[in-house]
């Protein structure tokens, strides 16, 4: 209806052919622009013809689109066509005639006859002239021929593809030929079922299939008198056998196929198959493995390789510093001992057992004391330091590694061999060193104070002491006396002593491991017997007396010393109204055995005392030797007869 309409416009006829009302027009057909009379403008881009209207609001507008698709060799003509044809006319009263298409190929500018139908590029134009104008689109498509294959079914060289026209006829090929295959035919069909047709036109691309009749050969397989032989194959031309599995037989390894009995030369089953084979079976005496696991200790023997059911060698014992090789295991809990007589017909981990060395450690007390119980020890361990030994009279130094006890030994170290230990001794001895053999007035109330030292480690001399005798009878610790550490210091109080009659008692010290004793000497009052020896000053020498005449002024008794106090032995003097004798005679002793001062040689002897006292003053020191132990070198005392 709409083409009648603008057909009906153009015409200037329109309302008497639609026999309707003004109103009635513009309502159905008018309303965007009211009535007017088209005024077209064309144009034309690539493939595409536009027709339009330019009056104001006039929505009409057709499009004609020329076209021409690829096409394969089974179509049987390649032209182009041209689209909305109808609704252009309708609009613009103008008839396109696609007749007017021309082609041409591609790069060419001369027209062809009619459409194309060799395979090839080509162009499609169409020209018209519209309103007093010329206008072209254009299109470009692609015919193609068809295309002959032949599939060769694997065998012989590959025939040539042939490309033909729509139709076109195919040539057959020469019969292709290849070795140990013989060719049959082409056939349409990969299965063979239908012969090609080489003198039937073809309408597009086509495959045909080669078939081959192919030789096949035989393949056998000999054992070689050992396990079971595969089954023999059928192989065709130009294929490979398929390897069977490996055989087995006990005690052999099979080593593979051979082309010959004796094993010379191992067939390759990639190679082609073109004639009959016959393969044989390699075999070789099976060997095991023996591996030998010192189980962290020394160095594991080489592995060996043992033929099947032979005997393995024994290695050397392997070594290990601190342990005794015991042998050769079959299991790492060492349960089961290997006999190396066995057979083997399996690989097989030996593991070797070991135990620990043990040294004899045994004691030496050279002569003194019980010696500790000797001990068998596991090498690498450490001794335990034994409970020391006691001898009378003796101090025990340690344990040495020599009978000279040069080395003392470390009980720290580990044991790596019998070991003999010696023990050292140090001649124990006690000595008063201070306030000893000391004189004093009866009734005096002062403590008196004792000093007792130990030959050796003398910081153990108040640990040792068990109990002080006075004159035989034992004292009271605590009461009667008080010991202070160190060297013995001991303190005797003035309470004990002040009751004391004139005379001389003895004071002995007993110790664990020896003592010491003293005198103490009690004169009555007001008869102070003259020391013969008092102890010198060591920074002061006194002049010496010009005659031996004279008699020495007395002097006050000494202080107790630690040290170097001379100390008299014979008994206190008596009163001192014992007259003075003559220088040529000797001295005589008082009732009380103590010889008198003021006699003839006393000057000297009391001169030479002093000079002697002096001496020990510079000489007297301690040391400690390479024991660790404490000593003291002591002087004599010289005692004045």
């Amino acid at each position: 209806m709409r083409s009648s309409l603008v057909r009906s416009i153009i015409s200037g006829s329109v309302i008497a052919a639609l026999a309707i009302s003004s109103a009635q027009f513009y309502a159905t057909a008018w309303a965007p622009a009211g009535p007017h009379t088209h005024v077209i403008e064309y144009t034309a881009s690539g493939d595409t013809l536009t027709a339009k209207c330019t009056e104001q609001n006039c929505l009409d507008e057709v499009s004609v689109k020329i076209t021409a698709q690829d096409a394969l060799c089974d179509d049987a003509g390649h032209g182009a066509a041209m689209s909305n044809l109808s609704d252009f006319e309708a609009l613009t009263g103008e008839t396109l005639d696609p007749n007017n298409i021309t082609y041409h190929k591609s790069g060419e500018t001369s027209p062809l006859a009619g459409e194309p139908v060799n395979a090839g590029n080509y162009t499609a134009e169409f020209k018209v002239n519209l309103g007093g104008g010329d206008y072209e689109i254009s299109t470009t498509f692609e015919i193609k021929n068809c295309i002959l294959s032949f599939d060769m079914g694997g065998h012989g060289d590959q025939v040539e593809d042939q490309e033909l026209k729509v139709g076109g006829i195919p040539e057959r090929p020469v019969d292709p030929a290849e070795d140990g295959s013989v060719f049959d035919d082409w056939y349409a069909d990969q299965g063979f079922s239908t012969p090609f047709d080489f003198n039937a036109g073809i309408t597009g691309d086509t495959t045909v299939y080669a078939k081959w009749n192919v030789t096949e050969f035989e393949i056998l397989f000999d054992n070689n008198g050992f396990g079971t032989a595969p089954d023999s194959q059928k192989v065709e031309y130009g294929q490979t056998v398929v390897k069977p599995d490996d055989l087995e037989e006990e005690g052999l390894d099979f080593t593979g196929w051979f082309l010959d009995a004796d094993g010379h030369e191992i067939y390759d089953f990639d190679t082609p198959v073109t004639s009959d084979l016959k393969l044989f079976a390699g075999w070789e005496t099976k060997k095991y493995e023996v591996i030998f696991d010192t189980n962290g200790h020394g160095n594991d023997p080489d592995a060996q390789k043992v033929e099947y059911d032979s005997t393995a060698t024994r290695p050397e014992d392997p070594e290990d510093e601190g342990y005794d090789f015991v042998g050769w295991f079959t299991d790492s809990a060492l349960t089961e001992e290997f006999d190396f007589s066995t057979k083997i017909n399996s690989d097989i981990t030996l593991y070797a057992s070991w135990k620990v060395k043990q040294f004899l450690v045994e004691y030496d007390v050279q002569g003194h004391g019980n010696a500790p119980v000797s001990k068998m020890m596991d090498y690498g361990t450490t001794i335990e330091e034994p409970e020391a030994p006691t001898a009378e009279g003796l101090e025990f130094g340690g344990w040495y590694t020599d009978p000279a006890c040069n080395e003392k030994y470390n009980f720290a170290n580990p044991i790596t061999g019998a070991l003999t230990l010696y023990a050292f001794w140090d001649e124990v001895s006690y000595e008063v060193t201070g306030g000893a053999d000391t004189t004093r007035e009866e009734g005096l109330e002062d403590d008196l104070q004792i000093t007792v030292e130990r030959s050796v480690n003398d910081n153990v001399t108040f640990d040792k002491l068990q109990s002080i005798e006075f004159d035989g009878t034992v004292l009271d610790a605590g009461v009667e006396y008080r010991v202070e550490r160190g060297s013995a210091i001991v303190t005797i109080y003035g309470s004990v002593l002040k009751d004391l009659e004139p005379g001389t008692y003895t004071i002995k010290f007993l110790f664990e491991d020896g003592e010491a004793e003293t005198s103490l000497i009690i004169y009555a009052s007001g008869n102070k017997p003259n020391d013969p020896t008092p102890t010198p000053t060591p920074t002061e020498e006194p002049e010496p007396t010009a005659t031996p005449t004279d008699e020495p002024e007395p002097t006050d008794e000494p202080e107790p010393t630690a040290t170097v106090t001379p100390t008299p032995t014979d008994a206190p003097a008596g009163d001192d109204t014992t007259p003075t004798p003559k220088p040529t005679d000797k001295p005589k002793p008082d009732d009380n055995g103590v010889p008198k001062t003021g006699e003839g040689d006393t000057a000297y002897l009391y001169i030479a005392m002093i000079l002697i006292s002096s001496a020990v003053l510079m000489l007297c020191y301690r040391w400690e030797d390479n024991h660790g132990n404490n000593h003291k070198i002591r002087i004599p005392k010289i005692r004045a007869k």
